[in-house]
C-alpha cells in the first residue's frame, strides 16, 4: 500500500480502499480536498477581516469613552501582555494538527502542557505586576496586570479547540466562533 500525498492525507479516512487503484476516484478526492481548502481560506480570511473590523470599531469606541490617561494605562499593560503572550504555548496545540494520528492521550498531554504554560505565565504576570508598575511609575498598572492575568486561564481551552477544529478542517465552524467571539468581546464595553 502506497502512502498518500500530503494534500490528500486529511481525507485518507474518507477514502475507500479501492481509491488507490481508481484514478478517477483519486482525482475526485483531490478535487474535494481542493474545494475544502478553498472554502477554508474564504471562511478563515473572511472571519479574520470581520473580527479585525469589529476590534477596530470597539477600540475606537473605547478610546472615545476612556480618558487619555486611562487608555494609556491599558496600553502600558498591553506591553506586558503582548510580551508574555509570545510564550503562551500554542505550539503544543499546533502539534496536534501536524501529527499523523492523534489520540486522547496526545490531546490530554497537549492540554496539560497548555495549562501548565499558561498557569505559569499568569503567575509570572501576577508577580511581575509591581515591577511593571514601578517601571511605568503608575501604581494602577499593577492592579490591572493582576486582573488581566486571568486571561491566561482561557488560553488552553481556546488553543486546544482551535487546533482540533483545524485538524478536522472545520474552517466554517472556526470562522463562526471567531466572529461570535469578536462580537462578544466588543459587546463587553
Amino acid at each position: 500500500m502506497e502512502a498518500l500525498p500530503p494534500q490528500t492525507a486529511a481525507t485518507a479516512d474518507l477514502a475507500p480502499s479501492s481509491a488507490e487503484g481508481d484514478p478517477a476516484l483519486s482525482t475526485e478526492l483531490e478535487t474535494g480536498f481542493a474545494a475544502q481548502v478553498k472554502s477554508g481560506v474564504i471562511w478563515k480570511s473572511g472571519s479574520q477581516i470581520v473580527g479585525q473590523v469589529v476590534a477596530w470599531v470597539s477600540t475606537f469606541l473605547v478610546i472615545r469613552l476612556l480618558s487619555p490617561s486611562d487608555y494609556g494605562l491599558v496600553a502600558m499593560t498591553g506591553v506586558v501582555l503582548t510580551f508574555l503572550d509570545l510564550f503562551n504555548g500554542w505550539g503544543f496545540a499546533s502539534s496536534l494538527v501536524r501529527d499523523d494520528k492523534t489520540d486522547k492521550q496526545k490531546i490530554g498531554q497537549a492540554f496539560a502542557m497548555l495549562i501548565l504554560m499558561n498557569g505559569g505565565l499568569g503567575l509570572a504576570q501576577w508577580i511581575a505586576a509591581p515591577f511593571a508598575a514601578d517601571y511605568f511609575h503608575q501604581p494602577m498598572v499593577a492592579d490591572l496586570l493582576r486582573v488581566q492575568a486571568i486571561f491566561y486561564f482561557a488560553n488552553p481551552f481556546n488553543a486546544l479547540g482551535h487546533a482540533l477544529l483545524m485538524r478536522r478542517l472545520e474552517f466554517k465552524r472556526q470562522a463562526r466562533i471567531t466572529m461570535i467571539a469578536a462580537m462578544l468581546s466588543a459587546a463587553t464595553l
